[in-house]
Parts: C-alpha cells; structure tokens; sequence
C-alpha cells in the first residue's frame, strides 16, 4: 500500500531532488499513482504530515534537518491543494 511504498525521509529526499531537477509535482504523483494505485496527494499529505523531522535527524551529508522541514511543511500544503482545490487558488 500507498505507507509502504513511502519510506519517509529517503522519499522525501528523492522527491525534493526531483522537483529541483524540473519535474513538476504533478508529474511525479502520475508517476507514483503508476507504481502503486494507493499513492495520492491526500494520501502523501498525510503522511508527509506525521513526518518529523528535527533538527538532531541523521541525514545524508549536505542535507539540512530545517530546510528539508520546511521543505516537508510546504509540500503538506501544495499536496492539500491537489486533493482538495478551493475555488481560485492554485497549487
């Protein structure tokens, strides 16, 4: 299902790369959806909000605990606007 195939942070990481590299968050939850059908904005916000990362986290070298927070914090709110848009916002 959509929690195993998210593996936290590594995730998190790998998605951050890849939205720095140009592709756009729709695409990559096309891409997701793929390869497991659980895997949806609703869903990953979810997650993605239970997810804590603090500022003693072990990370890879070069990664920072806070800007991957925030980084984490910001895709909660653009990952609700897919699931549920409001009129004249976009995400």
């Amino acid at each position: 299902g959509a929690q195993e195939a998210f593996r936290g942070v590594v995730d998190l990481i790998d998605l951050k790369a890849l939205l720095e590299s140009g592709i756009t968050l729709e695409s990559a939850l096309v891409d997701a959806a793929r390869k497991d059908r659980g895997v949806d904005a609703a869903t990953l916000a979810w997650l993605l909000d239970d997810l804590v990362i603090g500022p003693e986290a072990r990370l890879p070298e070069g990664i920072d605990p806070l800007d991957l927070d925030r980084f984490r914090a910001e895709l909660v709110r653009r990952l609700r606007n897919i699931a549920l848009p409001r009129e004249g916002s976009s995400a």
